[in-house]
């Protein structure tokens, strides 16, 4: 912190050099700190099917956060990499908002998704991200994601298959025919 005194030169004085004097240092810092202190979750699932996400964020700041929360869910490949910058190996699974968070506070973060259909079968971590978007200003914006201890392993969900085709052997052009489909069948896909 420091102070100066005729900082325009507008008086005239006999030594100029004496008009500023440094304080001491102040340290300037956010007030919020979240993070995710705990994350679980199941460790096996099919696609398509509700996971449940639980977890729990904790503001270790001095001040309450001003406004909801948001935390995001994700699977990813790796467990070292980032999911808000690398998206090529990590997909967002669910989305939530909880109230504003009262400084040493956690509160319990627990939300339900569908497990993407579009993912591969295999070996996934989960992560959970509070504040993704740095919507709130924080102490330390690199404590804000945790990864699961256990990791999830993801099959294919049932796949509907249509097990017979059937039409006349001939149809002539511009007449009408019947074609009918067989009853379907669920079966599971290797993983």
């Amino acid at each position: 912190l420091g102070a100066i005194v005729d900082p325009d030169d507008t008086l005239a004085e006999t030594n100029n050099t004496n008009n500023t004097r440094l304080g001491s240092t102040v340290a300037i810092t956010y007030r919020v700190d979240l993070s995710v202190t705990a994350l679980s979750a199941p460790t096996t699932s099919t696609t398509g099917a509700n996971v449940t996400f639980t977890s729990t964020v904790k503001n270790s700041g001095g001040s309450s956060s001003t406004k909801p929360v948001k935390v995001n869910f994700y699977v990813m490949n790796d467990n070292s990499i980032d999911p808000l910058t690398d998206f090529s190996n990590a997909a967002i699974i669910a989305t939530t908002t909880v109230p504003a968070i009262a400084a040493g506070a956690s509160v319990p973060v627990n939300v339900t998704a569908a497990m993407r259909t579009a993912l591969r079968s295999g070996t996934y971590y989960i992560a959970a991200v509070v504040d993704p978007d740095n919507t709130i200003a924080e102490t330390d914006e690199k404590n804000s994601k945790r990864v699961a201890s256990n990791t999830i392993a993801v099959t294919y969900g049932p796949d509907v298959v249509i097990t017979s085709v059937s039409a006349p052997a001939s149809l002539t052009r511009g007449s009408a025919a019947t074609v009918s489909a067989g009853p379907s069948a669920v079966k599971r896909m290797p993983p």
